[in-house]
């Protein structure tokens, strides 16, 4: 399940004003399938996981909107493409629950 804001016409809705959506599917997406791929094949190549890294270099660099709890960390990523993208990183690792 996803969900989001459909931020009207610039997005292809007919509705001038912002609203939510939820979108399902029985399946998963091809873009989060593309992630996980990529994020196996970086973690069999460098052994850990390659959003660590990325949390490493973004702790580094200090440019980036930085919120951390326990048990998460939020930055907005130098790929952002809408000011209010965010990638959320939990610090916990855990098995994917599904085969892709």
């Amino acid at each position: 399940m996803q969900v989001f804001e459909n931020k009207g016409a610039m997005m292809g809705c007919s509705n001038p004003h912002p609203h939510s959506q939820v979108w399902a599917t029985s399946h998963i997406p091809n873009e989060p399938v593309k992630e996980v791929a990529n994020q196996k094949a970086y973690f069999n190549e460098h052994g850990h996981p390659l959003l660590s890294n990325y949390l490493d270099e973004e702790h580094k660099r200090k440019e980036s909107l930085d919120c951390h709890k326990r048990s998460f960390h939020c930055v907005v990523p130098f790929w952002a493409i809408w000011p209010f993208e965010a990638l959320v990183i939990a610090h916990s690792r855990r098995a994917t629950p599904y085969k892709i």
